[in-house]
């Protein structure tokens, strides 16, 4: 697992009830590990955006994600409302993930390193400047 560098995002897992904190310390250690699968992503910029820990590539390739939960705790990637990012998925979702309006997609439980939608999904977020 990546340590965290900033003690604030640190803070912000802790902040996550135990059950989400796992799955979404899982999507941290997925997305940080797109760096080295995408060409002109250099490197991934981890900070807090409202409270979230959030997730935008360098250079700025695409949009960011953030990680959260949703009202009812579920452990969620979100991400900016006028990408087409959720509506893509939602049509060729193969992998049968959840999905939140045209912002977000609910973590399943278990390893998500190994998660071909969720790798496709940050892949296509990281990269969607690029299209």
């Amino acid at each position: 697992m990546t340590e965290f560098q900033d003690e604030k995002i640190k803070a912000a897992f802790l902040n996550f009830d135990r059950a989400a904190r796992s799955s979404l310390l899982a999507a941290r250690h997925l997305i940080l590990s797109m760096t080295d699968k995408l060409d002109r992503v250099l490197s991934i910029e981890e900070s807090l955006k409202w409270g979230q820990p959030s997730y935008a590539p360098v250079p700025k390739t695409g949009t960011p994600i953030r990680l959260g939960v949703t009202k009812t705790g579920a452990p969620t990637m979100f991400v900016h409302c006028q990408t087409t990012l959720v509506s893509d998925l939602e049509a060729d979702n193969a992998h049968g993930l959840k999905t939140i309006d045209n912002r977000a997609v609910l973590l399943p439980s278990g390893d998500l390193a190994d998660h071909p939608g969720l790798s496709n999904f940050v892949r296509s977020a990281f990269t969607y400047h690029l299209k």
